[in-house]
């Protein structure tokens, strides 16, 4: 029964082990999915907020176009009046490079933005805008050193950065030189989806978790990427600390099992010296009710008169 409730003791002390490794496996998982999705989360909630200025900066120069419109609307669009108008709006606004007035073709938009180009050492875009109750478009160059100053003053933990193409995947703004076009295929395909998230390496050779949401009014993909050994810093440190919980639950089952067959051992030896102890105690009591069962039988003999009657000094002398 010792033995049995031993073997008990092992079992329930190793299932304690499978246990402790088994519970580390189930909570580390869901927190390695949640740290991910925070990640997630919030590299892209920096994207919509530099996606945001973005926007905000080519609404602030259609409010300026549209200021301009309502002057040359007011002299009829005249050319011998336009040009000082335009010439006056030019002085005002550093970021205008040139307003031209164009014929507007049928079925344009109501504005339109074109991809970056460079003019002079400056990025530049172009902005075409239709002039209300007229025939007549305004056609803008605009240069957007102002907006990337701000943008690329975002900063994302201690290596991320922040990055923006154009509909064509041509740079607005990067940190690493030389880089003028990104390609928005394979690994970088969820740059063309508005919240996407996706692993790839970039420019440095440093594989990044990247979030990527649309500017839409200007058309352009704000892209936050940070290093995965950073963004996922959590992650990795829950994998080191569950690693090493379950390396200690497996040690600790290995020591069972390993000095399973030593406990055994003292167990049935402990067993052997009780039944040895047992057998022993018995045979020495049976060694010594034998003698006295005989002593015994023999002063009932004797009392009984079997031998002869006792006189009274014999009868002191048998019993005291």
């Amino acid at each position: 029964m010792k033995k049995i409730h031993l073997v008990g003791i092992i079992v329930i002390a190793v299932a304690i082990g499978v246990i402790f490794i088994a519970s580390n496996i189930l909570w580390l998982f869901p927190f390695m999915r949640d740290t991910e999705q925070a990640a997630a989360r919030y590299q892209t909630e920096v994207a919509r907020r530099v996606a945001l200025r973005a926007d905000f900066f080519l609404e602030k120069k259609l409010r300026e176009m549209g200021a301009l419109a309502l002057d040359l609307l007011e002299v009829d669009a005249d050319p011998k009046k336009t040009d000082a108008i335009i010439a006056k709006f030019l002085a005002r606004h550093a970021d205008f490079i040139s307003v031209n007035l164009k014929s507007l073709p049928a079925g344009a938009d109501e504005y339109s933005v074109s991809p970056v180009s460079f003019v002079d050492g400056r990025k530049i875009i172009t902005v075409v805008a239709s002039l209300p109750y007229t025939s007549l478009m305004l056609v803008t160059r605009i240069a957007v050193g102002e907006v990337i100053t701000e943008m690329a003053n975002e900063r994302v933990g201690i290596k991320g950065r922040v990055y923006a193409t154009d509909a064509a995947y041509n740079v607005v703004f990067h940190e690493y030189e030389g880089v003028t076009h990104i390609d928005g295929t394979g690994n970088r395909a969820f740059m063309a989806q508005d919240g996407g998230t996706g692993r790839y390496i970039n420019e440095a050779n440093t594989q990044v978790l990247g979030a990527a949401v649309m500017a839409p009014s200007i058309g352009w993909t704000i892209v936050v990427e940070v290093p995965l050994t950073e963004a996922w810093a959590n992650k990795y440190n829950a994998i080191t600390l569950a690693v090493f919980l379950m390396l200690l639950g497996l040690v600790f089952v290995i020591i069972l099992i390993i000095n399973f067959r030593k406990i055994m051992a003292i167990a049935t030896r402990e067993e052997g010296l009780h039944k040895a102890k047992s057998e022993y105690i018995s045979l020495l009591a049976h060694q010594l009710r034998t003698p006295l069962a005989g002593t015994k039988w023999n002063l009932k003999t004797l009392l009984d008169g079997d031998w002869g009657k006792m006189n009274e000094k014999q009868k002191r002398f048998l019993f005291f």
